[in-house]
């Protein structure tokens, strides 16, 4: 149901079978006696006009500035709808604004690219940090941890370390830098199980992930064990809703690109004449992915082919946008908001156009996105 039905719906509500009678909306007064605005919505022959009432009841004591805000009407949220915005960061009227920051796409895609640097450095430093279990080492990779999270904390980009509020990794790392020292200290050189224990700076990479790889694949077909062959792979890596690193390449198949492959994906077998062969390709991805979960939009179709073409498949752990979408869109999906699960629909549903549709790094891009806003839509 869109937010106009919805409207209709709580502006006009049947009494009986009466279509003709007013509504009125009351507000209450809580505090001081103010000015109450009403508005009565009559419905006649079909058409719905506004008729406006003033009742002025003023009481004693009671200025111009204690008024009640207006009844809110489809009028009023259509102009809302279009109202200019003033970026946080460099005060220019905008139009568009980041759901969670009002400034302008440049300020928002300069900061980013000023904090992926951080990022790289605060994920590096906890990935160290947890692997090691010399006292020294973990030491030494706390500062490098601390001074990334500050830069980033500080930042008008809100963000949520593997998922955890700010203020409660930042007190995990102040702990921690204080029990290392007490070790460090009385000469401990190793953390034992029970030490480990004591530890609060322990952050798992959980669903919905926080570190994860982005892929997609383009095919010349829908079925790899039918003579299916891949032509293009793309993924990027993803830290916390930042893309710090990409991979995208053609790929030379065995065969000739069917016409109506061409037609989806625009890529033409001249396209992939000096590209490297899938043999080649996956050595190179399987190192770029490493061991970070692996998101797609339909994951079972895209892990398919790199099954079919490796002698060791990745035992990477996955998550699926398409089935996310699913099960967190059926309400939206019934009531028409979306029509279908398909990338392109859910894409747009949350506000992103994807500029080439069917190729493997927009297509990336775009199941990013909506791997991001399905976490924040509702509890995974």
């Amino acid at each position: 149901m869109s937010l106009f039905q919805k409207m209709f719906q709580f502006l006009y509500k049947k009494e009986g079978n009466d279509h003709t009678g007013a509504i009125v909306l009351k507000e209450e007064v809580k505090e001081e006696p103010q000015k109450i605005q009403v508005t009565e919505e009559v419905l006649k022959e079909n058409t719905y006009e506004t008729q406006e009432n003033s009742i002025n009841t003023l009481y004693a004591g009671v200025e111009a500035h204690d008024e009640l805000p207006e009844v809110a009407t489809i009028e009023n949220i259509e102009i809302d709808s279009q109202r200019a915005y003033t970026c946080e960061q460099c005060s220019t009227t905008i139009q568009w604004y980041h759901r969670r920051h009002c400034v302008c796409k440049d300020c928002y895609t300069r900061e980013e690219e000023t904090l992926i640097p951080f990022v790289l450095n605060f994920y590096t430093g906890m990935q160290d940090y947890q692997k090691t279990s010399l006292i020294e080492k973990k030491r030494a990779a706390l500062p490098s941890i601390l001074e990334a999270f500050e830069v980033l904390d500080s930042s008008f980009i809100r963000w949520k370390p593997y998922g955890y509020l700010t203020t409660h990794v930042k007190e995990n790392i102040h702990h921690d830098k204080g029990l290392l020292e007490i070790w460090h200290a009385e000469e401990k050189k190793k953390v034992d199980k029970e030490m480990k224990a004591e530890l609060k700076l322990l952050l798992p990479n959980r669903k919905p992930y926080r570190e994860y790889i982005a892929f997609d694949l383009e095919t010349t077909g829908l079925y790899p064990d039918k003579g299916a062959e891949t032509i293009e792979i793309a993924a990027v890596k993803v830290m916390d809703g930042f893309v710090v690193d990409t991979f995208q390449t053609l790929v030379k198949p065995n065969k000739s690109i069917p016409q109506k492959i061409t037609k989806i994906t625009g890529i033409t077998n001249e396209d992939v004449k000096e590209s490297p062969s899938v043999e080649e390709v996956l050595p190179v991805f399987y190192a770029f992915i490493g061991h970070l979960p692996l998101v797609a939009h339909n994951t079972p179709f895209d892990k398919s082919f790199l099954d079919a073409y490796s002698p060791e498949p990745p035992k990477n752990k996955t998550d699926d946008t398409l089935a996310i979408s699913r099960r967190k869109l059926k309400k939206e999906k019934r009531e028409g908001d979306i029509y279908s699960f398909k990338l392109e629909e859910v894409a747009s549903y949350f506000g992103y156009s994807i500029k080439h549709a069917h190729r493997a790094l927009d297509d990336v891009l775009a199941v990013k996105h909506i791997y991001e806003e399905l976490r924040d839509y509702e509890s995974f």
